[in-house]
């Protein structure tokens, strides 16, 4: 809804002409877009705040700043009441209407509420955006300004948005790489970099690793994932094995794969 970056960049464009879906993170700017923040003035104390809304935070302000977001919020309320649903669910069920994206990963809660939320995040297949939700949210949009840089970016160059503002939860200052990394990003060079946590092996990304994030799955995605299901034993190339202190699941692959060509523009 903020971060139009997958619509307006150049990677939907690789994707759709490749036939990959998208795995889309984000979509509720890590809270903001909720009932909880509308009509609520910019929070001026950051420390107040969360590691995900420092960060977010820094998205909204990219986009256009707290006026142009509010009103793009504004905006989702009023089809939110229109359907009966939350405002997260119309902003999950725009993302998941976008061609490309065949998934979104939802935040969860294991409390007393977990329900809640559960049923909450269902609603997305309850309703469909008619057009005039979509000339209301095309015309909210109108106020917010371009991210720079494609998808990625903001761990790749500046402007950093993350919650620090710099790379300094990813990577240690102190680490003799550093320098290496920033010369590579300017150079529009690849590098890889481990930052030495634990828990980087699990999240390395492959189109062969299945993610045990929750998520909510399109239509479409569902119908191609039951095919997908019969054969997947077959094509499944990697075996896994089980991480004590993390209880995760890490896949380690029998042979690396290349970059594909179409998804090198990214590196």
């Amino acid at each position: 809804m903020i971060d139009r970056r997958l619509v307006r960049g150049r990677l939907s464009k690789v994707c759709a002409d490749n036939d990959v879906g998208i795995l889309a993170y984000g979509t509720l700017l890590g809270g903001y877009i909720s009932e909880k923040w509308l009509g609520k003035p910019e929070p001026e104390n950051l420390e107040s705040l969360n590691w995900s809304l420092k960060k977010y935070l820094r998205f909204i302000k990219a986009a256009g700043g707290w006026a142009a977001y509010q009103g793009v919020l504004a905006a989702l309320d009023t089809i939110a009441k229109r359907h009966q649903v939350s405002i997260a669910a119309v902003a999950t069920r725009f993302v998941l209407d976008i061609p490309t994206v065949r998934a979104v990963i939802v935040g969860t809660r294991l409390s007393e509420e977990s329900n809640i939320y559960t049923a909450s995040n269902l609603s997305v297949f309850s309703f469909k955006l008619t057009e005039k939700d979509h000339v209301l949210l095309a015309k909210a949009q109108e106020s917010l300004l371009d991210i720079p840089g494609d998808c990625g970016d903001e761990y790749r160059r500046p402007p950093y948005l993350t919650a620090s503002g710099d790379l300094s939860h990813h990577i240690s200052p102190r680490s003799k790489k550093l320098d290496e990394v920033k010369k590579a990003a300017e150079a529009g060079l690849r590098i890889e970099y481990s930052s030495g946590s634990p828990w980087e092996p699990i999240a390395v990304s492959s189109g062969r690793r299945y993610s045990r994030l929750p998520f909510i799955l399109s239509q479409r995605e569902r119908e191609r994932e039951r095919e997908r299901e019969r054969e997947r034993e077959a094509d499944f190339r990697c075996r896994a094995t089980v991480v004590p202190y993390a209880r995760a699941t890490r896949f380690e692959y029998q042979a690396p794969q290349p970059i594909p060509q179409y998804l090198q523009y990214l590196y």
